[in-house]
């Protein structure tokens, strides 16, 4: 099961495989009304939400499979406001974050949803 989610979070969805091109809006207009259709994969589908609900363990598997490139569209798609590209953070901070730094934010930012969550990442307390 653990391989299964790992293929999920490296894009292999589960029922589609959408392009970034294909995810867009479609209009079609029926009877002088627009709807709209969202093409892009559901929440259930999307490997970004999928890997938030992996257990602890699973989950601490599947960041530090991440590569460095991939930690970073993580976090950058997670939050926003954040500060993780490299450009970024050299102008902020004077540095980058390194692969390590960038696992920490990503396990933080997903275990610190969960109420059960004792603050430690690998027996190491982050929180």
């Amino acid at each position: 099961m653990a391989k299964y989610r790992e293929d999920i979070w490296k894009g292999k969805f589960l029922t589609n495989n959408f392009s970034f091109v294909e995810m867009f809006l479609v209009h079609l207009r029926l009877n002088d009304k627009v709807m709209t259709l969202l093409t892009a994969p559901s929440k259930y589908q999307d490997a970004r939400y999928l890997v938030m609900d992996l257990p602890e363990n699973e989950l601490l598997n599947v960041v530090r499979s991440m590569s460095r490139e991939e930690l970073i569209a993580w976090l950058c798609w997670n939050d926003r406001n954040g500060v993780y590209r490299d450009e970024d953070s050299l102008a902020e901070f004077g540095n980058m974050m390194t692969k390590a730094e960038g696992e920490e934010i990503m396990f933080r930012q997903i275990m610190s949803e969960r109420d059960d969550w004792d603050g430690k990442m690998d027996g190491r307390q982050i929180y």
